[in-house]
């Protein structure tokens, strides 16, 4: 399934052009859920309540997603939330390892299916009565589903790359999206965090293509915008320390880019993330 991101920013930017959500759609008695923690370097924010993500970036920037899987039905998120205390395996599922907390506290969110869509509430505050929430989004539930799949990818290439394999580069592809060759430079490589570097592989692979070859991430940026008819995304960024590009060239053949690697690919295009004093 081909998931148009850009469509989905247009419907949460305008509420007018959002779907009405659907009936339920799960199996019987159960219904999707995800849950995600904020990460280490958010941790003033989320301890004193003030994480509020806007959009699925704003969440994948902030949080972690630390288990999803199907709930009973009749669960609430104040169940899930009690759920989710001390837990490292929840119905059989055992949760991402490298959290930054063992239970959900303050500026943790739920992502809990209702129909066609996932709707994400953030734990406002933790009173005598239990947690408090607050809706913060929602987006349709095939794209919530595809998170999940991106980061497993991301995680094997990094674990490749970790086992320095002798093996050809391949191409990494998501619906909708070119396949490609990955390069970065000794700055982008040396001089930014993993876990950022890995934010941006993450918005690349749904964002890049032969129209929009071009991604900024900017730490000065206030909005997310496409420039130049299109041909540019500049990302807001505040956690970088400097400006980062990722530029996506096309050799016109899988030939051509093999002949230039000096390794035989089945792809005609190849992204350098790099700094921008790099380029």
């Amino acid at each position: 399934m081909t998931v148009n991101i850009y469509s989905l920013l247009r419907k949460m930017q305008y509420p007018e052009e959002r779907e009405k959500p659907k009936p339920e759609t799960e199996a019987e008695g159960k219904r999707y859920v995800q849950v995600w923690y904020w990460e280490k370097m958010y941790a003033q924010e989320g301890l004193t309540g003030k994480l509020k993500p806007t959009d699925i970036h704003d969440l994948e920037r902030t949080h972690d997603l630390v288990w999803e899987g199907e709930l009973p039905k009749e669960m609430d998120k104040e169940d899930i939330f009690r759920l989710f205390q001390d837990r490292a395996v929840v119905e059989g599922i055992p949760l991402w390892e490298e959290r930054s907390h063992t239970s959900m506290s303050v500026g943790d969110v739920i992502g809990l299916q209702r129909g066609g869509y996932v709707y994400y509430w953030i734990v406002k505050e933790i009173g005598f009565g239990g947690p408090l929430f607050s809706l913060t989004l929602y987006i349709a539930k095939d794209v919530a589903r595809e998170i999940k799949r991106e980061r497993e990818a991301l995680a094997e290439f990094y674990e490749k790359q970790e086992k320095k394999e002798e093996a050809p580069p391949k191409p990494i592809t998501f619906p909708g999206k070119v396949s490609f060759i990955p390069l970065s430079t000794r700055g982008f490589a040396s001089e930014i965090h993993p876990d950022l570097q890995a934010k941006i592989w993450e918005i690349t692979m749904r964002e890049i293509s032969p129209k929009t070859d071009f991604i900024v991430f900017d730490p000065d940026a206030k909005e997310r915008k496409y420039e130049d008819e299109g041909r540019t995304l500049r990302v807001p960024m505040p956690e970088l320390p400097k400006k980062v590009y990722a530029k996506l060239d096309d050799f016109g053949s899988p030939e051509v880019l093999s002949e230039q690697l000096g390794t035989k690919v089945n792809t005609q295009y190849l992204v350098t993330f790099m700094l921008a004093e790099e380029y």
